[in-house]
C-alpha cells in the first residue's frame, strides 16, 4: 500500500494529466510480464509474443493480490513468470494498478516498442528534410546547404537562378581566374545561400548571413571551408573585401584571392537577377582578346533594374579578372531557348554539380 501511496501522490502533482483520455499503452519488460501472466491465469493459452496484449484492470489487481501473498521463494512457479523479475515484479504490478487506477484506465495494450524507439521516431520526425536529402543521394555539404535554406526560408528560386548564372560565370572566366573545382562548389554553395541573413533583418543582410554561417554545424564543411564561405556571402553585395575587415583578414593569402575573385561572380550573378523575376534565360561568357564578353538573352525587352546592377558590378569583375567587360541584352526571340548558354530548367531539384569531396 505504501507504494501505491507514493504514485498516488505523484500523478496527484500532475496537473495536465486526466482520467479516461485514450488507450493506454505499456512498454518493458516488466509489463509485458504481467500482461502474460494474467493473460496465463485467465486460462488463455500460451501467448505468442508480448507485442498487443491486453491486460485488463480487474486482472492486474487479481494477479497483484497473488503476487503479494505468494512466498518469494515460490514466485518462480508461478505461470508466465520470468526468473529475472522476481525481486521487482511485485512493485511493478503495485505501481501499474495504481497509475490505471488514478487515470481510469480499464485497460493496458502492451508493445514491444519502448522509450529507444519513441527517441528514433522524434529525431526522424524533427530531421526529416535532412533524410530526405539523404536518401535522394544528394552529397553531405550539399544536404547541409540545402538544410540550412529549410531552416532561415530563402528564396529558392532565385537562389537557383543565382546559382547558375555564378556557375556560368565562373566556367565562362576559368582561363582567367584558373580557380579550381572546389573554388567552384564553393560559389555554388555561397549562392544557394547567399540571401538567408533577410531571415533576421533585410538590412544588412550580408552580414547577417556570414554571422549564420559561421554558427551552424555544417556537416562535410572544414573550419577553413566555412570561413571562405562566410566571406563570399558577406561579400555577395557591399564593398569589395578589405585587410580591415577581421573575418577577411584571418584567411590565408590563397584565400583572400578566392574571395575577391568568387564573391565577384557571385556579385555579378546576383545583379542579374536583382529584380527575382528571372528574366535571364541564356548567358554566353567568352573572352575575346582584351575583353570579356557577356551576352544575356533575356525574356523581357524592359530589363532596367538587371542592366543597371550588372553595369555597376562589372567594374569589379574587371578589376578581379584583369579585363574590360562588354555587357549585352538581347529579347529573347524563336520557339525557346537552346545552345551551351542556357541556363536550363529553373529547378531547385535539378542535379547538380557532383561534390568533388565526395567523388573517391
Amino acid at each position: 500500500m505504501l507504494v501505491r501511496k507514493l504514485v498516488r501522490r505523484e500523478l496527484d502533482r500532475i496537473t495536465d494529466i486526466r482520467p479516461g483520455l485514450g488507450v493506454m499503452y505499456g512498454t518493458s519488460g516488466s509489463i509485458r510480464t504481467l500482461a502474460r501472466m494474467a493473460a496465463l491465469a485467465a486460462g488463455q493459452p500460451e501467448p505468442q509474443h508480448e507485442h498487443g496484449l491486453v491486460l485488463e484492470r480487474t486482472a492486474l489487481k487479481s494477479l497483484l493480490q497473488t503476487l503479494q501473498t505468494t512466498r518469494a521463494a515460490r514466485l518462480t512457479e508461478l505461470p508466465g513468470m520470468d526468473p529475472r523479475r522476481r525481486s521487482t515484479l511485485v512493485t511493478a504490478a503495485a505501481v501499474l494498478y495504481q497509475i490505471m487506477k488514478s487515470l481510469d484506465g480499464a485497460e493496458l495494450v502492451t508493445s514491444e516498442h519502448a522509450l529507444r524507439e519513441g527517441l528514433l521516431a522524434d529525431w526522424v520526425d524533427r530531421h526529416r528534410p535532412e533524410l530526405r536529402y539523404e536518401l535522394a543521394g544528394t552529397p553531405p555539404r550539399m544536404r547541409s546547404v540545402l538544410r540550412l535554406q529549410d531552416r532561415y526560408g530563402v528564396d529558392r528560386v532565385h537562389d537557383e537562378q543565382v546559382r547558375r548564372l555564378a556557375l556560368r560565370m565562373f566556367d565562362g572566366t576559368v582561363g582567367l581566374h584558373g580557380l579550381d573545382l572546389d573554388s567552384r562548389a564553393m560559389l555554388e554553395f555561397a549562392a544557394l545561400l547567399h540571401d538567408i541573413g533577410h531571415h533576421i533583418d533585410p538590412r544588412d543582410h550580408e552580414k547577417h548571413a556570414q554571422y549564420l554561417v559561421l554558427h551552424s554545424r555544417m556537416a562535410g564543411f572544414t573550419a577553413p571551408d566555412l570561413a571562405v564561405l562566410a566571406n563570399l556571402v558577406r561579400y555577395h553585395r557591399g564593398p569589395r573585401p578589405k585587410q580591415t575587415h577581421r573575418a577577411f583578414a584571418a584567411l590565408s593569402k590563397a584565400n583572400q584571392r578566392r574571395v575577391e575573385i568568387l564573391s565577384a561572380i557571385l556579385q555579378f550573378a546576383d545583379s542579374l537577377d536583382r529584380s527575382h523575376r528571372q528574366p535571364v534565360r541564356t548567358l554566353l561568357v567568352r573572352t575575346v582578346g582584351a575583353k570579356l564578353m557577356i551576352d544575356a538573352t533575356v525574356d523581357a525587352e524592359e530589363v532596367y533594374v538587371e542592366r543597371w546592377s550588372s553595369e555597376r558590378r562589372a567594374e569589379v569583375l574587371e578589376v578581379v579578372l584583369g579585363r574590360e567587360v562588354s555587357l549585352s541584352f538581347t529579347p529573347l526571340t524563336g520557339a525557346g531557348v537552346a545552345g551551351a548558354g542556357a541556363l536550363g530548367p529553373l529547378d531547385p531539384s535539378a542535379p547538380r554539380l557532383p561534390d568533388p569531396r565526395d567523388v573517391e
